[in-house]
């Protein structure tokens, strides 16, 4: 953009987005200007969200008010939280999902203690170099510090590698 496009672009409020909190199935249509999701007010984002396979993931934490009081250190609380692109709705069977549920849905408490980094996605290799079809292409795992897990992406991505020719 150009200096005069950038002072020209309507800058986007709270007002101009859907709010998610709380329902599934939101309709974002094209003449909204995308949607929020506000987190319970304990919890903050500290580290930057991992968008992978059309899910939003991203870490939450909530310190330690009891120790606060005290003026002494405390563990605190990390959330993960896992949402789709298109509408914030959780990454689970919607017609499993309780009404006033919704948020539970779309978060997984952390063991680890401190403030959790942002997610990570590992590639992992065929444990076997003679390995043939699909047992070489191992499903890729997410982790969030020492916490690593299943994404469950029913359609694997497919790690791929370009290289240019012509390069010395």
């Amino acid at each position: 953009m150009t200096q005069a496009e950038y002072d020209a672009f309507d800058v986007i409020t709270e007002a101009d987005l859907v709010e998610v909190s709380g329902q599934v199935g939101t309709q974002v249509t094209e003449n909204d200007r995308g949607w929020m999701f506000t987190l319970p007010p304990t919890q903050k984002v500290l580290s930057t969200s991992v968008t992978f396979n059309n899910e939003i993931f991203f870490t939450a934490f909530s310190p330690d008010n009891a120790a606060a009081a005290t003026c002494s250190a405390g563990r605190g609380q990390n959330y993960l939280y896992r949402m789709a692109v298109m509408n914030g709705d959780p990454i689970a069977d919607l017609d499993d999902i309780v009404a006033g549920e919704e948020d539970q849905a779309r978060v997984t408490d952390l063991a680890q203690g401190g403030i959790a980094p942002s997610p990570r996605f590992l590639f992992p290799s065929a444990d076997d170099p003679n390995c043939e079809g699909e047992a070489c292409s191992p499903p890729p795992i997410f982790c969030v510090g020492v916490e690593c897990g299943d994404p469950g992406f029913e359609n694997l991505p497919v790690r791929t590698l370009w290289t240019q020719d012509g390069i010395e």
